[in-house]
């Protein structure tokens, strides 16, 4: 699922193998309906942008891969949310993050006693808290 100039000569001529033009694999219409997704990015302003979803959407659903039906009601469903990229320009990459980092605070754990311990691992883990004061009070009094 890579942009075609990222790919490797070895990545390159597997994208070929799968060209829908030469096979009728699911793999290859998936990998196509992938691209096209990734191009509707790429539209200038929200009002062009606008229209190439819904006809993706409709090749997504009338196609025989189930995945990517999942993947167009999905899109149906956040349209409104999708289009908005255009007018402010942000995702909501910076949360996922920050899930991402509590997450691995509670797998790190495997599970904690109660939700304020948990909730004062993710401030420990999150609030940039700087403990080298502490350390070198520690170090003073030894």
């Amino acid at each position: 699922m890579k942009k075609k100039e990222s790919l490797t000569k070895l990545q390159l001529a597997k994208r070929e193998e799968l060209d829908p033009a030469k096979t009728h694999l699911r793999e290859a219409r998936a990998c196509q309906m992938g691209e096209a997704l990734q191009d509707v990015y790429s539209c200038a302003d929200r009002e062009s942008a606008a229209a190439a979803p819904e006809r993706l959407c409709s090749w997504m659903m009338h196609s025989a891969v189930a995945e990517m039906k999942s993947v167009a009601r999905t899109f149906r469903k956040e349209r409104e949310g999708i289009l908005n990229w255009w007018k402010r320009g942000s995702t909501n990459s910076f949360l996922e993050g920050l899930n991402s980092v509590v997450q691995s605070a509670r797998s790190i754990a495997r599970g904690f006693r109660s939700i304020a311990y948990f909730r004062t691992m993710i401030f420990l883990r999150l609030g940039r808290l700087d403990f080298t004061a502490q350390k070198k009070l520690a170090c003073a009094t030894h």
